[in-house]
């Protein structure tokens, strides 16, 4: 036992595991933002609709996954912020370009205004080890900064960093299963992205130059810049809410996703959705693949359904027609 203790693997230097878990949460971040805003992530994200893409439509309004991008818009103005300065953890050392983004979840409490001031309010974060890699899951709470009791989103970000791994640390939570696993879709809804797709998405805040620099790309190992997971993210949202939800945000409780294969802009998104819960605790789960290679770029997601305020106009716990013959949307 004793020659199996001293050929124990040497921990990952770059990992100062106690410090992380000692630092200091970071002070609340004000982040302040316009209709313009707005637009532009509706727009970056595939929206057409007037009620997404037109200020003075009756019923304007924020798609439901525009929080996650807050914590990055902060108060600087519209100039490009540095992507390095933002991706810094007390206790890790590790080049920026190793990072991708692994999970992401958010749940939404209140309709968020269409310009306005915010609070960014950090909670805990953990720190996973992969074995190839560790996550860091960085939790956030979106509140309105003249009424921080007004709470309109929170947020959980789980990043992985390649080579950062085997520290000795915790692996992790388990992973709760969203799709049926011998069940055709329900629906079937096809949109292809522009092959600038990142350029304009970028623009919201996450100026990461995997998404634009395509001689460095090539170095961590990619064809060309990729998508940004949260715009596919964000499509797949958009897409779900235009098949069951009669585009309505206010009726997306909560949307998670874990990010399997990237996205090259230009490609077609299938999103591939199957209702698995009814009532309260209303769910659709999804995938989402990349038609032109038939590869899987979401896994096991789901967009769970808050109920509807409106005169239920179907025979469903959802308050919408859903319709179970798979068909496709194009």
């Amino acid at each position: 036992a004793g020659s199996n203790q001293g050929a124990k693997a040497k921990k990952n230097e770059n990992v100062d595991a106690e410090a992380f878990a000692a630092a200091p949460l970071p002070d609340p971040v004000p982040a302040q933002y316009t209709s313009r805003d707005v637009l532009l992530y509706n727009l970056s994200v595939g929206a057409t609709l007037p009620a997404f893409t037109y200020e003075n439509a009756e019923n304007f309004a924020a798609l439901p996954t525009f929080p996650l991008v807050l914590s990055q818009r902060r108060t600087m103005g519209h100039d490009v912020i540095p992507f390095a300065a933002s991706v810094k953890y007390p206790g890790l050392k590790f080049d920026p370009m190793k990072i991708l983004h692994g999970a992401q979840s958010i749940q939404n409490f209140k309709p968020i205004p269409v310009g306005g001031q915010v609070m960014i309010k950090w909670e805990k974060p953990d720190l996973w080890d992969k074995g190839s890699g560790a996550v860091i899951r960085v939790n956030s709470v979106i509140v309105d900064a003249e009424h921080p009791d007004t709470v309109y989103a929170k947020t959980s970000s789980q990043i992985f960093i390649r080579g950062l791994g085997n520290f000795g640390g915790n692996r992790g939570e388990g992973v709760e299963n969203h799709v049926p696993a011998k069940r055709e879709p329900d629906l079937v809804y096809e949109e292809k992205t522009s092959p600038q797709q990142a350029l304009l998405y970028r623009l919201s805040g996450d100026y990461n130059p995997l998404h634009a620099d395509g001689n460095l790309v090539q170095m961590v190992g990619f064809d060309r810049p990729i998508l940004h997971g949260l715009c596919t993210m964000a499509f797949a949202t958009r897409a779900i809410m235009t098949a069951y939800l009669e585009d309505d945000p206010a009726r997306v409780k909560g949307v998670e996703v874990r990010f399997a294969k990237p996205v090259y802009p230009g490609e077609t998104l299938e999103v591939r959705m199957w209702r698995v819960a009814a009532g309260d605790k209303g769910k659709i789960g999804f995938e989402v693949w990349v038609k032109e290679r038939q590869v899987q770029v979401i896994a096991n997601a789901a967009l769970h359904v808050a109920p509807s305020v409106a005169v239920c106009r179907s025979t469903t716990d959802f308050g919408f027609s859903f319709q179970y013959t798979p068909f496709r949307v194009v």
